[in-house]
């Protein structure tokens, strides 16, 4: 016999024919509570009144009767809630719901880690050096935390939530439990104030993106692309605008918890939106790296958010798990009484929930969060137009800064704008509400006349990315250093005889090209002495030097190209100077004697070219000690005898190393390495490959390998001289 049927039929017993139950443990003296007296009178108190005069009594009928009902449903129901949780699984507790939240937890430590990896230098720079660092660690362990804690309790917040269904007045006694109960039962999902956490989160949250839009999107963003982030906006502003019209201004003033919940899964879909777009698009589609700053102000929100809200969607998981069970089973029992469950059961606890969220989410607060939207929505609305009517209106504006770039002398130079220099357009660049002739992305390769750069300064204030190639190009403007933002700059094969920049300026700096130019000075304190850079390429520059006693501190940099400069090296050119250096290309500099600390460079190392130096001989400590190298080229030297061991590494079959000797007597005097891959001639003495090869380290058009013989670089250089970023 079922246990409803038991229980109820008990109460009909003592209490009469028809006997209407009440909601899940009501509490008369719960100030929670919603029903109203009237609703959990049985259907006969009408008849007791009636046949009860004294008035003393007939209260003590009807309150017995109520006490009397309460504890006989109550029973029932905890009856049923034993039962669901002798069954608690992962099924039936955690569900496809709350798999999808871990799964989300588990992408979001996955794209914190790589943020981590990019932004540390690929873990090769400490705390100390890269501080920014630390906001990517800090997420790491906290959503890694999170999906411990839910992986491991799951299941007492599964039994903390049915205990919490039989017993509403719980309290727990423990101080810190005390604590977060009380924080739980008004700010938690279920608590009478959410909806003040919620919405206020929402405000910040709609503020930030608004400042993000402004100083950051279109700055990284073409015009088009942007008034998809305007649309974007809109939607989610005017969502907000009709839920609190309809729920200020109309009949109905309850946010029911179907209402609530799919407003915080749109949350977290919003959040992710703008925390991966911003970020991932601009550098696959242009090259384009965002800075750490920006990084940080465009993750900032979205992380918070996602953190608190993740958390929420797999307790709301949890819970509606639950409670679908309960009712599920009332369903049950009332089919088999043949009564409607309303009858028996009435509000569910979300209706219930519901009703005391909305109650207490004041009037004025939703007027306030109605204008809000509405005045959110305007404002995209009114950009989205006037970006619009740019886009209609473009070749106008397109003349404008063709004149803007003009030089005094059009005929005996180039114009960047008209030769579509500018790859990437940001016309709304600080400036939301009129068009400028900005840009975040310059390209130019192989003008004939080279290109007037004067304007640049001050009116592309956006660039992150400049590559003036193969332009003739003589002199730099003043005011380089106006371009704040300004990440990667490559000035290869032109004509530059300096280049004074204060490149300290440039925070944000990563890349410099200056090969095949004649520059002979450089701003000595601000290249040698940069904290940002990870590549600098000056090689085949003749005439450049550096100072024997030079300080260096490149902390960050990984890539260092000085080949065929004929220069000197420093007397301390080693780890302390160059902690993080994985590359070093040497060849075709006078390095008869080695600087002192040179050897400390030697484990860090992945490529070392060392070709034409005028080597005699190579230290047998150092060759021994190069555990991690890939490429190692000293051809064209005067060695005869090279270390055993090294030796042993460049014949081996498995090694991954690739060694380049020839040109030097040990290719003769050495029987070993006679007629071995390491002697073999390649396509060039510069390049590293043979013209059957396929070279395995292409990254654009290498010079070295630009000839007939090596095919113009496999072809990369007959599409463009230029290189690609590489990780």
């Amino acid at each position: 016999m079922k246990i409803a049927e038991i229980e109820l039929d008990g109460i009909n017993n003592k209490g009469g024919d028809n006997v209407i139950s009440t909601n899940t443990a009501v509490n008369d003296d719960s100030e929670n509570e919603i029903v109203t007296e009237e609703e959990i009178l049985p259907m006969n108190t009408k008849d007791l009144e009636e046949s009860n005069t004294t008035p003393t009594r007939k209260k003590k009928q009807i309150r017995s009767n109520k006490t009397l009902i309460k504890n006989q449903k109550s029973q029932t129901e905890t009856a049923i809630l034993n039962i669901i949780q002798k069954d608690i699984s992962w099924k039936n507790s955690v569900g496809w719901r709350g798999t999808l939240v871990l799964t989300l937890i588990i992408f979001l430590i996955l794209f914190y880690l790589y943020g981590l990896y990019v932004y540390s230098d690929f873990f090769n720079c400490s705390i100390e050096v890269c501080p920014a660092s630390i906001f990517f660690l800090f997420f790491i362990i906290i959503f890694s935390l999170l999906f411990c804690y839910i992986t491991c309790r799951w299941k007492e917040m599964m039994k903390s939530r049915l205990k919490f269904l039989k017993r509403r007045t719980y309290r727990s006694k423990h101080g810190l439990k005390k604590l977060f109960q009380t924080y739980t039962r008004n700010f938690g999902l279920h608590g009478k104030y959410y909806f003040y956490k919620l919405y206020a989160s929402e405000v910040l949250e709609k503020t930030f993106q608004t400042y993000n839009f402004v100083t950051i999107y279109t700055c990284m963003f073409p015009y088009w692309f942007t008034l998809l982030f305007c649309v974007l906006y809109v939607v989610d502003s005017s969502i907000l605008t009709v839920v609190m019209y309809k729920r200020t201004f109309t009949a109905n003033k309850l946010i029911s918890t179907g209402e609530r919940d799919l407003q915080v899964i749109r949350d977290v879909i919003f959040d992710l939106i703008c925390a991966i777009i911003p970020l991932v698009v601009p550098y696959l589609a242009y090259g384009i790296p965002t800075n750490i700053n920006e990084t940080i102000l465009i993750l900032l929100m979205p992380s918070i958010s996602l953190f608190g809200k993740t958390r929420t969607l797999f307790k709301e998981a949890l819970y509606t798990n639950a409670d679908g069970a309960l009712l599920k089973k009332q369903n049950q029992e009332s089919h088999s009484l043949q009564r409607r469950r309303q009858s028996l059961y009435r509000l569910t606890i979300s209706e219930k929930e519901a009703r005391q969220q909305s109650r207490n989410f004041i009037k004025p607060v939703r007027i306030i969060l109605f204008i809000i939207g509405l005045g959110h929505s305007l404002l995209f609305i009114t950009i989205f137009f006037i970006q619009l009517n740019h886009g209609i209106n473009l070749e106008s504006h397109e003349k404008t800064c063709v004149e803007l770039y003009t030089s005094n002398n059009y005929n005996e130079s180039a114009n960047i704008w008209k030769e579509n220099g500018c790859v990437v357009k940001t016309p709304f660049c600080y400036s939301a509400f009129q068009p400028t002739c900005n840009c975040a992305y310059l390209s130019l390769e192989s003008t004939d006349k080279p290109p007037v750069l004067d304007n640049i300064v001050n009116s592309m204030t956006a660039l992150k990315r400049v590559e003036i190639i193969n332009c003739n190009l003589k002199t730099l403007p003043k005011k380089m250093e106006n371009l704040k933002l300004i990440a990667y700059l490559d000035l290869s094969y032109n004509q530059l005889t300096d280049f004074n920049v204060n490149i300290q300026e440039w925070i944000y700096i990563a890349t410099i090209y200056l090969q095949f130019n004649n520059i002979s000075t450089v701003n000595t304190v601000a290249v040698w002495k940069n904290p940002t850079l990870i590549t600098l390429n000056i090689k085949n520059n003749p005439k450049l030097k550096i100072s024997s006693n030079i300080e260096i501190s490149m902390p960050m940099l990984k890539e260092l190209d000085i080949r065929n400069n004929s220069m000197v090296l420093p007397n301390r050119f080693g780890k302390e100077e160059f902690p993080a250096l994985i590359r070093l290309y040497l060849s075709g500099n006078n390095l008869q004697q080695f600087p002192d600390n040179f050897q400390t460079l030697n484990k860090g190392l992945s490529d070392l070219y060392i070709a034409r130096c005028q080597l005699t001989m190579l230290s047998e400590s150092y060759l021994a000690k190069l555990d991690n190298l890939l490429y190692f080229d000293a051809r064209d030297n005067n060695i005869s005898v090279i270390d055993s061991t090294f030796k042993n590494m460049v014949l081996l079959d498995e090694s991954n190393m690739r060694a380049y000797f020839s040109g030097n007597p040990i290719c003769k005097l050495d029987v070993d390495l006679q007629g071995s891959k390491s002697c073999e001639e390649m396509c060039s003495k510069y390049c590293w490959y043979k013209s059957d090869e396929v070279d395995e380290n292409a990254f654009g058009c290498d010079a070295e390998c630009n000839t007939e013989k090596c095919n113009y670089d496999q072809g990369d250089c007959t599409k463009s001289l230029k290189k690609i970023i590489r990780l």
